[in-house]
Protein backbone atom coordinates (compact mmCIF):
# COMPACT_ATOMS: atom_id res chain seq x y z
CA UNK A 1 0.00 0.00 0.00
CA UNK A 2 1.69 3.14 -1.21
CA UNK A 3 0.90 6.40 0.58
CA UNK A 4 -0.21 9.63 -1.06
CA UNK A 5 2.79 11.61 -2.29
CA UNK A 6 1.07 14.84 -3.37
CA UNK A 7 0.37 18.06 -1.50
CA UNK A 8 -2.20 17.02 1.11
CA UNK A 9 -3.34 20.55 1.98
CA UNK A 10 -3.82 21.52 -1.67
CA UNK A 11 -5.76 18.35 -2.41
CA UNK A 12 -8.07 18.83 0.58
CA UNK A 13 -8.64 22.48 -0.44
CA UNK A 14 -9.61 21.33 -3.95
CA UNK A 15 -11.96 18.72 -2.49
CA UNK A 16 -13.62 21.40 -0.35
CA UNK A 17 -14.09 23.54 -3.49
CA UNK A 18 -15.66 20.63 -5.38
CA UNK A 19 -18.03 20.09 -2.47
CA UNK A 20 -19.80 23.37 -3.18
CA UNK A 21 -21.84 21.21 -5.53
CA UNK A 22 -24.41 19.46 -3.34
CA UNK A 23 -24.18 16.09 -5.08
CA UNK A 24 -20.41 16.01 -4.58
CA UNK A 25 -20.76 16.99 -0.94
CA UNK A 26 -23.20 14.16 -0.25
CA UNK A 27 -20.89 11.62 -1.90
CA UNK A 28 -17.84 12.90 0.00
CA UNK A 29 -19.63 12.86 3.35
CA UNK A 30 -20.85 9.33 2.67
CA UNK A 31 -17.25 8.21 2.19
CA UNK A 32 -16.13 10.12 5.32
CA UNK A 33 -18.70 8.30 7.50
CA UNK A 34 -17.57 4.98 6.02
CA UNK A 35 -13.94 5.84 6.79
CA UNK A 36 -14.79 6.70 10.38
CA UNK A 37 -16.50 3.33 10.80
CA UNK A 38 -13.46 1.38 9.59
CA UNK A 39 -10.90 3.35 11.63
CA UNK A 40 -9.63 0.41 13.67
CA UNK A 41 -6.20 -1.11 14.03
CA UNK A 42 -3.93 -0.37 11.10
CA UNK A 43 -6.71 1.66 9.47
CA UNK A 44 -6.49 4.45 12.07
CA UNK A 45 -5.42 6.92 9.37
CA UNK A 46 -8.82 6.50 7.71
CA UNK A 47 -10.45 8.05 10.76
CA UNK A 48 -7.88 10.79 11.21
CA UNK A 49 -8.01 11.92 7.58
CA UNK A 50 -11.81 11.72 7.50
CA UNK A 51 -12.04 13.94 10.58
CA UNK A 52 -9.58 16.41 9.08
CA UNK A 53 -11.59 16.61 5.86
CA UNK A 54 -14.86 17.04 7.78
CA UNK A 55 -13.24 19.80 9.84
CA UNK A 56 -12.09 21.60 6.67
CA UNK A 57 -15.52 21.23 5.11
CA UNK A 58 -17.10 22.79 8.19
CA UNK A 59 -14.60 25.68 8.23
CA UNK A 60 -14.35 26.40 4.49
CA UNK A 61 -17.05 24.42 2.71
CA UNK A 62 -20.62 25.18 1.81
CA UNK A 63 -23.30 25.74 4.45
CA UNK A 64 -24.81 22.40 3.47
CA UNK A 65 -21.73 20.76 5.02
CA UNK A 66 -23.06 21.70 8.45
CA UNK A 67 -26.31 19.81 7.84
CA UNK A 68 -24.42 16.83 6.42
CA UNK A 69 -22.02 16.78 9.38
CA UNK A 70 -24.86 17.03 11.89
CA UNK A 71 -26.28 13.77 10.56
CA UNK A 72 -23.12 11.90 11.57
CA UNK A 73 -22.17 13.62 14.82
CA UNK A 74 -22.70 10.37 16.74
CA UNK A 75 -19.72 8.92 14.86
CA UNK A 76 -17.61 12.00 15.62
CA UNK A 77 -18.60 11.79 19.29
CA UNK A 78 -17.36 8.18 19.35
CA UNK A 79 -14.03 9.28 17.89
CA UNK A 80 -13.58 11.70 20.81
CA UNK A 81 -13.12 8.56 22.93
CA UNK A 82 -11.00 6.70 20.36
CA UNK A 83 -8.96 3.93 21.96
CA UNK A 84 -7.00 1.25 20.22
CA UNK A 85 -3.91 -0.83 20.80
CA UNK A 86 -1.91 1.79 18.93
CA UNK A 87 0.49 4.39 20.20
CA UNK A 88 -1.01 6.85 22.63
CA UNK A 89 0.04 9.70 20.33
CA UNK A 90 -2.12 8.29 17.49
CA UNK A 91 -5.17 8.03 19.74
CA UNK A 92 -4.58 11.53 21.05
CA UNK A 93 -4.31 12.98 17.53
CA UNK A 94 -7.61 11.40 16.51
CA UNK A 95 -9.30 12.55 19.71
CA UNK A 96 -8.06 16.13 19.27
CA UNK A 97 -9.40 16.45 15.72
CA UNK A 98 -12.69 14.85 16.80
CA UNK A 99 -13.03 17.50 19.53
CA UNK A 100 -12.40 20.23 16.97
CA UNK A 101 -15.12 18.83 14.71
CA UNK A 102 -17.59 18.17 17.51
Amino acid sequence: NKGYEGDHAKTVAQLVEYCHETSVLMDVMSVMWMRLRDAKGNQWKHGLLALQIIRNLLYHGPLAAIAEATDGMDKVRQMKQYKDNMRAQVCQSIQQVAVQVY
